[in-house]
């Protein structure tokens, strides 16, 4: 049975791909969301008509730029939509989903370190580099919360407190 190893990049890029799948298909349909994939493969015509049908949409290449142009037209809104309806959740997501895929780190090399010191080392290499990508979530918590603040929504005295209910 051969193991497969997912190093940083790839569980960043499938939490990514899972979040950002999650947002757009709040705003789009099937057909839609295929499109837009083509549209990131940079795929063209009949290659995209191509990638459509095996994914089981059959339109024409009309169709195809018909909704290509829609969705061209509506990159603000959809912008504006992700904003206004995913961002707290989305960022809130992907700070809890890297710090679990640490605290997993760091339980993996609390095993392996003693007998194994080459899986360890790539361990804390994995580890090292998840800080810059927390630091960036941190950093941008905080200016929504002063943003929030500044705007009068919260009350950044009560932030970090225990209720004592």
């Amino acid at each position: 049975m051969k193991k497969m190893v997912l190093t940083l990049g790839v569980i960043i890029e499938i939490l990514v791909l899972y979040d950002s799948k999650t947002i757009i298909l709040l705003m789009l349909n099937d057909t839609e969301i295929l499109v837009l994939q083509t549209i990131r493969m940079r795929l063209k015509g009949k290659e995209a008509l191509s990638y459509l049908k095996v994914n089981g949409k059959d339109i024409t290449l009309q169709h195809y730029y018909k909704i290509k142009g829609q969705l061209d037209a509506t990159k603000l809104k959809r912008l504006h939509e992700i904003g206004q309806y995913g961002f707290e959740d989305q960022h809130l997501e992907r700070i809890d989903n890297l710090e679990l895929v640490q605290e997993l780190l760091w339980k993996n090399y609390w095993k392996v370190h003693l007998n194994k010191p080459d899986t360890a080392l790539r361990i804390l290499r994995e580890i090292r580099e998840i800080q810059p990508y927390l630091s960036a979530y941190y950093e941008a918590t905080k200016h929504v919360i002063e943003k929030e603040y500044d705007e009068g929504h919260i009350n950044i005295s009560s932030l970090g407190t225990v209720s004592t209910r």
